[in-house]
């Protein structure tokens, strides 16, 4: 096994943060996501030539630390193991949850809450060594409330029923000069729905001062803290720990409705990685 090479990653729904630790510096990419359910060895492969250090052989990485979406239970876990043994052939190949590197990074070896709101939403309780209680993550159709997939179909919903505001409208309308059809077709046909509305929820960002954008995103961060942060019935001492760049985005909503609902210590980091970087490096052992 090489000595001093090793990778570690961040994988949601819709992209993947890669950190190359080599003798030399550290190299930061970044792919598409890398989820077991829809991706396999060719075009896995294929996203990670085009961003890799050409100086670099891959059968150099002595280690890799994957923490990913659709990893935290079989067999996402160990597909995702299959797919990165054959990328790096002679590496140790450690698979976990992104929402165990939520924990790691915002938690370390106190117990608490770990939350992810990206394009997808998911929460558990952290027991300092290990993910507990983890709460039922149904997909933007049936769930992930307060994620950008929800905050999009939200949007959307409202635009084409005419209830968001008129300022709304018009810059929905200027990114999107679709008709009602043509959207509904793009969701309805789209291979990644939910990274379709993510994006639609995008320029809700952009306009964050706006009442109307920060009644509805207040409400679904709400929807997200009571279907899943209550439900898994913390002690409001606990700390609860973010990842996830719509958590970032409105890190400050996020705050306000983490403390009306009785939480005081709140961690939200936009990029977890230099935290677990930090972790094995240390070799802490979690």
């Amino acid at each position: 096994m090489a000595s001093g090479f090793s990778l570690i990653a961040d994988s949601g729904a819709t992209k993947t943060n890669w950190l190359l630790h080599t003798p030399e510096g550290s190299y930061p990419m970044q792919t598409m996501g890398f989820h077991p359910a829809r991706i396999d060895n060719a075009p896995a492969a294929s996203a990670l030539s085009a961003v890799w250090p050409d100086h670099i052989p891959r059968n150099l990485i002595g280690a890799v630390h994957f923490y990913g979406s659709g990893c935290l239970r079989e067999p996402g876990n160990s597909t995702m193991r299959g797919i990165l043994s054959g990328l790096f052939p002679e590496a140790r190949i450690n698979v976990r949850s992104d929402l165990e590197g939520a924990a790691i990074s915002t938690l370390g070896k106190f117990p608490g809450l770990a939350a992810i709101l990206g394009t997808g939403a998911s929460a558990a309780r952290w027991s300092g060594q290990q993910l507990t209680h983890v709460s039922p993550s149904l997909g933007f159709l049936l769930g992930d409330e307060g994620s950008g997939a929800d905050l999009g179909r939200v949007l959307l919903r409202d635009v084409l029923y005419g209830q968001a505001p008129d300022e709304l409208q018009q810059a929905f309308r200027t990114r999107n000069p679709y008709s009602w059809d043509e959207l509904l077709h793009g969701i309805n046909t789209s291979p990644h729905p939910a990274h379709l509305l993510g994006q639609y929820a995008l320029m809700l960002g952009e306009m964050a001062d706006h009442p109307y954008v920060r009644g509805l995103v207040r409400a679904r961060f709400q929807a997200f803290t009571d279907q899943h942060l209550l439900k898994l019935d913390p002690d409001r001492s606990m700390s609860v720990g973010f990842n996830g760049s719509v958590a970032w985005t409105f890190s400050e909503l996020l705050q306000e409705v983490m403390e009306s609902s009785g939480f005081r210590n709140i961690v939200i980091l936009r990029d977890p990685l230099p935290a677990l970087s930090l972790f094995h490096q240390k070799g802490t052992g979690i």
